[in-house]
């Protein structure tokens, strides 16, 4: 369900205040689902909605750009994983798509995100970096799986956001319209 006019208002003025805070932060200081925050978000950040029945091609993808950390997320906890998808088989066996190797062992149910976006955004960490990911969510708008650039962060090679922006360009829902970050 879309968020009211008047909400989504207020998560942009919020991160218009602050560009670097957390998406994460940012669905529970408004009690929304991070879903809505991004959508909220879109046109006013570099942010594309892609296809989320595209999971495999951009899985697939994301082998060309080098380093990623992953972020897995539950209301209770998050585990932070670094390696290289390049390194990755990928597999499915059920409900499951499988990522074994490169520094990972995941079984991601991937017919449960409904939503995906790429996000470049400035950094939390450090507002004059820049983080380039592609996230996704399931159906009530929980954040599914996380997968950020990071080989040799902050400094992202070109070759790796070049490789980034051509997965947003083939999978995205519409033709991607950035805004300043």
């Amino acid at each position: 369900m879309p968020l009211e006019q008047s909400k989504a208002e207020e998560i942009r003025e919020w991160f218009r205040k602050d560009p670097s805070r957390m998406t994460m932060v940012a669905a529970r200081h408004f009690e929304v689902a991070e879903g809505d925050v991004l959508e909220a978000l879109v046109g006013e950040w570099p942010l594309t909605e892609l296809r989320a029945d595209a999971f495999k091609e951009i899985m697939e993808g994301l082998q060309k750009v080098g380093a990623v950390r992953i972020f897995v997320r539950s209301r209770a906890a998050v585990m932070e994983c670094d390696g290289n998808l390049g390194e990755a088989k990928f597999s499915n066996t059920g409900p499951f798509f499988n990522v074994d190797g490169g520094g990972f062992d995941m079984h991601i149910m991937h017919k449960e995100i409904t939503r995906a976006f790429a996000l470049e955004k400035k950094s939390h960490m450090n507002p004059d970096d820049h983080t380039y990911s592609i996230q996704f969510y399931d159906k009530f708008g929980d954040s599914a799986l996380k997968v950020f650039l990071w080989q040799d962060f902050p400094k992202i090679p070109a070759t790796s956001v070049e490789a980034y922006r051509q997965i947003v360009e083939q999978t995205a829902t519409e033709q991607p319209a950035a805004a300043g970050a």
